[in-house]
């Protein structure tokens, strides 16, 4: 086996995992219940599978003796530095915007210890001085 099959096989991998982690993502982003599960397939799916398939063509050009093109190193840097920070802020937009994800203010229906939504009420303290009567 000489070396260029092996980097083609190397080159082919690549280029099937990117593949599978963009079906796999897509595929999440259909199926997946809320904002944050949809945010979770897609964002790992970018980063993983694009920068597999860019790695394989930067490889791929490589082994031509075409040398690696700037744009592809400048594209696949960009895409993980952005990528994760744009999936961080489309998920704490969604929480800002949920009115279930946000914590009751003090003596909003919900804040009782019960678990049944109703408001707390303050206990008054008894007076045990006049001897238990009221």
């Amino acid at each position: 086996m000489s070396a260029d099959t092996v980097f083609e096989a190397v080159v082919a991998a690549l280029l099937v995992v990117g593949g599978a982690f963009l079906f796999i993502g897509s595929l999440g982003l259909a199926r997946l219940a809320d904002i944050y599960q949809r945010l979770h397939g897609p964002a790992k799916a970018t980063t993983v599978g694009i920068g597999a398939l860019l790695v394989a063509s930067m490889a791929r050009h490589a082994l031509l003796d075409e040398g690696v093109d700037l744009r592809e190193v400048l594209v696949t840097v960009f895409l993980f530095l952005t990528a994760p920070v744009s999936a961080h802020m489309l998920a704490r937009t969604a929480f800002a915007l949920d009115p279930a994800a946000r914590p009751p203010a003090p003596g909003e229906p919900g804040t009782s210890r019960s678990g049944k939504g109703e408001a707390v009420t303050p206990v008054q303290p008894r007076d045990d001085r006049a001897g238990g009567r009221a």
